[in-house]
């Protein structure tokens, strides 16, 4: 039967409840350490147009895109299509109890439950002049890339109660198949390996269907979220030139609903977007602007003086490239 996402349980005997709470630590963990291990330490770079140079200039706001508004039509899925593979090769030679909660994990990676969480995504560069990048995303040659000092990038303390539009998490995209299929990996088998350790000393509660189901679902839930983040900083190797980290915030059901807008791109596509404060006019922050290799130099230098930003330099590509 097709698993869904539904409203977490909210009491749990004490026991499980200590259970979901050891994992949500784990999988905390697991991702602070990621941020100190992609922790960024050189300027990073958003190619944009000349008008997207004025808007983050005017605003001090960065637009976080809705995921599927992404240029890889492969987002998510990419690194979802490994999480099954593990899912599948994990459950060979388990134990039933185990077997059990990896097919109901499994079972919930359609793209119908994925739906029901919001994953927005801002996207950065360490390479600052990419002619990969100047086609696909700098206007074809005729934009800038704004170079972005360390700082603004530095992993965000959480708070309680913090809503989620005001926190972002901060990955460096991996392209390798044996980085992509490693991290999940560990996450699938400490998830499994924690269900069946529970079930064991907890076997008189998990026999309850009424109180074993709504925990594995719930646990099932923790990992998927994990897998997300995991799917949301892997992507095809093709894309390895870009050299990406990514900014990203997570929510679910209707948690960022209510600070979502709406552009538009060309003349029949709507994107949702949240904007998050980016203060980029506060005294170095803002490294350098590269023009690209078909852009106006002066239009950034005229954006920046308007602003009060004299000191920041206006640098043009050396790549040779003369767009159609």
């Amino acid at each position: 039967m097709q698993q869904t996402f539904e409203e977490p349980s909210p009491h749990h005997p004490p026991q499980l409840q200590t259970a979901l709470g050891q994992f949500q630590v784990w999988c905390q963990a697991q991702l602070a350490e990621e941020e100190e291990k992609d922790r960024v330490i050189e300027p990073l770079y958003q190619y944009t147009s000349a008008a997207g140079l004025q808007g983050i200039l005017e605003s001090e706001t960065m637009w976080f895109t809705d995921y599927r508004h992404l240029n890889d039509p492969s987002e998510v899925w990419h690194g979802m299509e490994h999480a099954r593979e593990i899912f599948q090769a994990s459950r060979q030679g388990a134990d039933p109890r185990a077997q059990f909660f990896l097919d109901y994990t499994g079972d919930l990676l359609s793209r119908e439950n994925i739906a029901t969480f919001e994953f927005f995504v801002a996207s950065f560069s360490s390479a600052r002049d990419d002619l990969g990048q100047w086609r696909a995303y700098g206007d074809n040659g005729r934009g800038f890339a704004i170079g972005f000092a360390p700082q603004m990038f530095a992993p965000e303390p959480a708070e309680p109660g913090l809503p989620p539009e005001k926190h972002s998490f901060v990955g460096r995209v991996r392209y390798k198949p044996e980085q992509i299929i490693d991290r999940s990996r560990r996450a699938i088998h400490y998830a499994a390996d924690h269900f069946l350790t529970t079930a064991v000393k907890n076997s008189e509660l998990m026999s309850d269907k009424a109180i074993g189901l709504p925990f594995t679902r719930e646990l099932s839930v923790q990992l998927v979220e994990q897998l997300i983040w995991h799917a949301l900083t892997s992507k095809h190797h093709a894309y390895e030139n870009e050299r990406e980290v990514r900014m990203l915030m997570l929510g679910s059901g209707s948690m960022l609903k209510g600070v979502t807008k709406t552009r538009m791109r060309g003349s029949a596509e709507f994107v949702p977007y949240i904007a998050h404060a980016w203060p980029v006019r506060e005294p170095g922050n803002l490294v350098e602007v590269v023009a690209g290799p078909a852009a106006n130099i002066q239009v950034a230098k005229s954006l920046l003086d308007m602003r009060g930003l004299t000191n920041v330099m206006v640098n043009p590509s050396t790549i040779p490239y003369r767009p159609a």
